[in-house]
């Protein structure tokens, strides 16, 4: 259930232009590496939160299984943005691991519109958004899709604050 409300988040972070504001300050770095899974709009993680945990929390899932779920998928997550030559071959048709995410940070809507899920790829395979190759698996380049108006090399603080400006969150994809 965490993973289907966080593919559709995620998904609609895409879509929306004022949650693609939020969103876009996670993929306005133009290298991958480790940090990003901590270059993220405040509001943006809050969204990602309540609408990845609160309907588990409503139903009565039990702490130690939330726990269990979040020790299985961080090691992914702190993963997935790591500028390594990891292979991880067959675990790239069940976890959203280095080599399938980066495709979700290409700069252009064609291969960037693609592997939304937080840390499986089974809502990708079902809905049509998994992407991966076996060879040539890179992506030309990450980044923000152009032309943008987002102030991808302002500050972190100024990128946060932005979403509270005039002017904001026109539709910068």
């Amino acid at each position: 259930m965490a993973e289907f409300t966080s593919y559709w988040s995620h998904r609609l972070h895409h879509r929306l232009p004022s949650l693609w504001w939020l969103h876009a300050l996670h993929h306005g770095s133009e290298r991958l590496y480790w940090l990003n899974n901590f270059r993220i709009h405040p509001l943006n993680h809050a969204i990602n939160y309540v609408l990845g945990f609160a309907p588990l929390l409503l139903i009565g899932t039990p702490p130690d299984v939330v726990l269990g779920y979040l020790a299985l998928t961080y090691p992914v997550l702190m993963l997935q943005h790591a500028n390594l030559p990891l292979r991880s071959g067959w675990l790239n048709y069940v976890f959203s691991t280095n080599e399938v995410h980066r495709w979700h940070h290409a700069d252009n809507p064609k291969d960037g519109d693609r592997n939304f899920g937080r840390a499986l790829v089974l809502w990708d395979m079902a809905f049509g958004t998994y992407r991966y190759r076996a060879e040539g698996n890179d992506p030309v380049a990450v980044g923000l899709y152009q032309p943008t108006s987002y102030p991808a090399k302002a500050s972190f603080a100024r990128q946060v604050w932005s979403m509270f400006l005039p002017g904001c969150c026109r539709a910068a994809f």
